[in-house]
């Protein structure tokens, strides 16, 4: 089992009551429906999650149908970012409305994808959608406009594992470095050395010092508190100076 969930874009009331009796999770609305309000309402007393899809539809356009779908009480509703055209160029995607559309309205937001390839798709994701709505085929050179903008299965494959691996990579927000990455960094940066003999209760100065790998003493960053200090002991030539060396 593939754990696949199955759903249907209805497109007259009977489609709806079907998939009503079938007990479908969401109803998916096309961007046609948009501008139907009857057909909102009809679908709307059903009480299920709507994904909406808004090509060809305006910011206030959008707002009538959320509002028809919530007239009764707040439904669960995901809007799709949508360019009725296919295939999609890719100057004419405007992916950067998924964040526009997600301060506005204040729901979930996807992307129905109709451009070439998938590269958009995972863009899409980087940018907060929580759906990717992408046409498969079993064979793009067959005729319709929908197949050129379709992932053939291998592609899909690849679109759902590059999702996978997105999603691990913005798991997480925070600012904090692994362990190979700290290990890196004490070999890679520098630490400030020693250029020559420094005699005991000598001042240290810029002449007395240069950088150096690795960056397990004081780094460049803190050459400040290494300046003007004085030498507790004899510290030799090309030597990482270390706290204990310095009053």
């Amino acid at each position: 089992a593939e754990d696949i969930i199955f759903m249907s874009t209805p497109y007259n009331y009977e489609d709806v009551d079907f998939l009503d009796s079938l007990d479908v999770p969401a109803f998916k609305l096309a961007s046609i429906h948009v501008a139907e309000p009857y057909f909102i309402k009809y679908v709307a007393k059903k009480s299920r999650p709507i994904i909406l899809s808004t090509g060809m539809a305006s910011f206030e356009d959008i707002q009538i149908s959320i509002n028809l779908l919530n007239k009764h009480f707040l439904k669960e509703i995901t809007i799709l970012h949508c360019v009725s055209k296919y295939p999609t160029p890719y100057v004419d995607v405007n992916l950067n409305i998924i964040s526009d559309l997600q301060k506005k309205f204040d729901f979930p937001v996807g992307f129905s994808d109709h451009t070439v390839g998938i590269e958009c798709a995972l863009a899409s994701v980087a940018l907060g959608a929580s759906i990717i709505e992408k046409h498969v085929t079993l064979d793009k050179n067959q005729s319709g406009p929908d197949h050129k903008a379709s992932a053939d299965i291998d592609e899909f494959k690849q679109l759902v594992k590059s999702v996978r691996n997105l999603e691990k990579a913005l798991e997480k927000s925070e600012k904090k470095f692994t362990k190979e990455e700290i290990e890196i960094r004490n070999s890679a940066r520098k630490s400030i050395i020693s250029t020559c003999d420094i005699q005991k209760n000598k001042i240290i100065t810029k002449k007395h010092i240069c950088f150096k790998r690795p960056g397990l003493g004081f780094s460049p960053l803190d050459i400040n508190l290494v300046i003007g200090r004085r030498a507790k002991k004899l510290i030799g030539k090309n030597r990482m100076i270390r706290k204990d060396d310095i009053d």
